[in-house]
C-alpha cells in the first residue's frame, strides 16, 4: 500500500510539473487552453484521491509515506504545519490555471463578446438604415406627381403582379393599396391585353430596354382617355412603370393642331406676304410669301435669308424702311413710329413696293411679330402719275409750288431727325416784266422754258427745281452747306448771264441763298431766302446774296 500511496503522490507531482511546464511554455498560446483545462481536472481528481487517502479510506496516512525517510525528517514532515503543503501546491496549481485563463482565454472571450456586440450594433444600424431607406423610398414615391407602379413578372412575363403603387397611382386607379398589391395585372384589369399594355410590359421586361408608349383607354360611353407610359426594369428584375393621365394635354394639343391648320390655311389664302419673326429670324411664312421669294419651304427661305429685312432696299424717301434706320433695328423703328405709314422696296426679279405693318405678340415668353406686307407697286405707280400731274408746273415741267412746299417740309423734317444739311436757292429773272411787255407773253414763256431747261442741265439728280410763281424759282440742294450753295448759285447765275435766249439778247437773274439751321422751319427758311433775294435785287440785281440765321431771324413763332 505504501507503493500505491507513493505512486499517487508521484502522479500528483507530475501533474503539477505538467501544469507548470505548459504554464511557462504556452502562456501566450491560446490553442493549448484545452490541455490546461485537462490538467486542472487531473489536479482536482488527484486531490480528491489524496483526500480519500488522508481520511483513511485506503488505510494509509502520510506517516507511512514518509516512513522510508530518516526518522527526524519523517517526524518533521508529519507535523501538522507540514500537512498543509500539499494543499498549498494544489492552490498554487489552481492559481496558475486561473492566471492562464485570465491571461489568455478571458481577453479572447471578452474580445469575442465585444466583436459580437459590435456586429450586433452594426446589424441594428444597417436595419435602421434599411427602414429609413424604405421610408424615404415610400415617401419619394408617394410625393411624386407621376403615377408609379412596380411589378414582378410571373411565368416569364406572361403576366405581372403588383408589388407597389404610389399614392398618385392609387388615386388615378381609384383603388386602395390592399386591393391592388399582390394581385395579378390580368386579374384586376383584363383589358390590358386588348389595348396593348401587356405586350408593352413584356417587351420592356424581356429586352431590358426602357421604352415609352401612349395607351388609349376607351370607356363604355365611348369617351377616350390617354396615358403616357414610361417603363424600365430594375437590376433586381422588377418592372417599373411611370405614367400620367395626359388626356387634357392630348385634347388641347389636338385642338391646337387643328387651330394651327386653320390659321395656316387662312394665311395661305391671303395674297399678301405674312410671316412670323423676332426681327432677326423668320419662324413662319405663308405660301404667297414663299412663292414671291421663289422658295418651296420655310427651310429653303431661312437658308437663303434668315431675316426678311435682308431684302429691303435702301430708299432715301420719307416713309421707306430699311435696316438699320437711324441706328435702330427696323422692327423697333416701325413700332416706335406706329402712327406713320411705312413702305419697303423689295427687289427680286424686279422692284416691288410693299406697305408693311407689324403686330407684336408673345409666344412662350418670347416676343414675336406678325409682319404683313401688301404689294402696292401698281398703286404707287398710279399715285406717282397722279402726284406728278398735280405737282408739275404745266409750262416748265418742273415742280410746282404745291409740290415744292411738300418737299421742303419733308426735307426740314428729315434734317431735324437725321441732322442732315441742305440748302435753298431762291431766284427770279431780272426785269422780266419788260420782256413780256416788249416781246409778248409767248416769248416770255419761251424764256421761262429755256431758262428751266438750262438750270436743270447744271443741277444734280438729287436737286429739286421748282417754279414758285411767275418768273420766280426755287432749288433744294441736299447735303450742301451755305458756302457750297453759294458756289452753285454763282455758277448758275454766270451760265444764265452768258447764255442767249430766243428773241431776247440777254437774261440775268438775282439769287438769294440760305441753308437749314437748327430750329428752322420751312416758313423761316423761306422768309430768310426771300430776304436774301430782296437784297440781291435792291443792291443792283444779277448777283447772289447769302443769309444765315444770325443775319435774319424772324423769331420762334415762324
Amino acid at each position: 500500500m505504501e507503493i500505491f500511496t507513493l505512486s499517487i503522490y508521484l502522479l500528483l507531482f507530475l501533474t503539477w510539473g505538467h501544469v507548470g511546464y505548459f504554464a511557462l511554455r504556452h502562456i501566450e498560446t491560446y490553442r493549448h487552453g484545452s490541455r490546461l483545462i485537462f490538467a486542472l481536472l487531473m489536479i482536482l481528481l488527484v486531490d480528491a484521491v489524496r483526500t480519500m487517502i488522508e481520511s483513511g479510506y485506503f488505510g494509509l496516512n502520510f506517516g507511512s509515506l514518509f516512513g522510508y525517510l530518516p526518522v527526524e525528517i519523517s517526524e518533521l514532515l508529519q507535523r501538522p504545519e507540514y500537512l498543509i503543503i500539499p494543499k498549498l501546491f494544489n492552490l498554487l496549481a489552481v492559481l496558475i490555471i486561473i492566471f492562464i485563463i485570465l491571461r489568455k482565454w478571458f481577453p479572447e472571450h471578452m474580445r469575442e463578446v465585444t466583436d459580437h456586440k459590435k456586429r450586433h450594433a452594426h446589424l441594428q444600424s444597417l436595419n435602421r438604415e434599411l427602414i429609413d431607406s424604405q421610408e424615404r423610398y415610400q415617401a419619394i414615391l408617394d410625393n411624386m406627381y407621376d403615377s408609379v407602379a412596380i411589378y414582378e413578372a410571373i411565368d416569364e412575363g406572361r403576366d405581372f403582379r403588383f408589388i407597389k403603387l404610389n399614392k398618385a397611382a392609387l388615386q388615378l386607379e381609384g383603388l386602395m393599396a390592399e386591393q391592388v398589391e399582390g394581385k395579378r395585372l390580368m386579374t384586376l384589369f383584363p383589358v390590358v391585353e386588348e389595348i396593348g399594355v401587356l405586350d408593352f410590359f413584356r417587351s420592356v421586361y424581356q429586352t431590358n430596354i426602357p421604352a415609352r408608349k401612349m395607351i388609349i383607354i376607351e370607356a363604355e360611353n365611348g369617351k377616350k382617355s390617354y396615358r403616357d407610359n414610361y417603363a424600365y426594369t430594375l437590376p433586381s428584375g422588377e418592372l417599373v412603370v411611370v405614367y400620367q393621365n395626359v388626356t387634357e394635354e392630348v385634347i388641347a394639343k389636338n385642338h391646337l393642331e387643328v387651330s394651327q391648320r386653320y390659321t395656316k390655311a387662312l394665311l395661305d389664302a391671303q395674297e399678301n406676304i405674312i410671316l412670323v419673326s423676332d426681327g432677326e429670324e423668320t419662324f413662319d411664312i405663308n405660301h404667297f410669301g414663299l412663292e414671291f421669294f421663289g422658295h418651296e419651304t420655310l427651310e429653303e427661305f431661312r437658308e437663303a435669308h434668315s431675316c426678311i429685312c435682308e431684302y429691303f432696299e435702301k430708299v432715301d424717301l420719307p416713309g421707306y424702311i430699311y435696316d438699320p434706320i437711324d441706328g435702330i433695328r427696323w422692327l423697333d423703328y416701325i413700332l416706335l413710329h406706329s402712327e406713320e405709314q411705312h413702305k419697303v422696296n423689295i427687289i427680286t426679279d424686279e422692284s416691288h413696293i410693299f406697305s408693311i405693318t407689324v403686330q407684336p405678340f408673345h409666344a412662350k415668353d418670347i416676343r414675336h411679330y406678325i409682319i404683313s406686307l401688301h404689294d402696292i407697286t401698281e398703286l404707287e405707280r398710279r399715285h406717282l402719275i397722279l402726284e406728278k400731274a398735280a405737282s408739275i408746273d404745266g409750262l416748265t415741267q418742273v415742280a410746282n409750288r404745291t409740290s415744292f412746299d411738300t418737299l421742303l417740309e419733308n426735307y426740314v423734317s428729315a434734317a431735324k431727325r437725321y441732322q442732315n444739311d441742305f440748302a435753298l436757292l431762291f431766284f427770279d429773272i431780272d426785269h422780266f416784266k419788260e420782256v413780256n411787255d416788249t416781246y409778248g407773253h409767248q416769248v416770255g414763256d419761251k424764256v421761262l422754258i429755256s431758262l428751266t431747261t438750262l438750270v436743270r442741265e447744271h443741277l444734280r439728280k438729287s436737286d429739286t427745281l421748282a417754279r414758285w410763281g411767275g418768273e420766280e424759282f426755287t432749288v433744294i440742294l441736299p447735303e450742301l452747306t451755305l458756302s457750297m450753295a453759294y458756289e452753285v448759285a454763282e455758277k448758275l447765275r454766270i451760265i444764265i448771264e452768258e447764255s442767249s435766249f430766243e428773241s431776247v439778247e440777254k437774261v440775268t437773274c438775282s439769287f438769294g441763298v440760305t441753308q437749314f439751321f437748327e430750329g428752322d422751319s420751312s416758313e423761316s427758311m423761306m422768309l430768310r431766302v426771300d430776304k436774301a433775294l430782296y437784297l440781291a435785287k435792291t443792291q443792283g440785281r444779277d448777283q447772289t446774296v447769302t443769309m444765315d440765321k444770325k443775319m435774319f431771324d424772324p423769331g420762334p413763332d415762324v
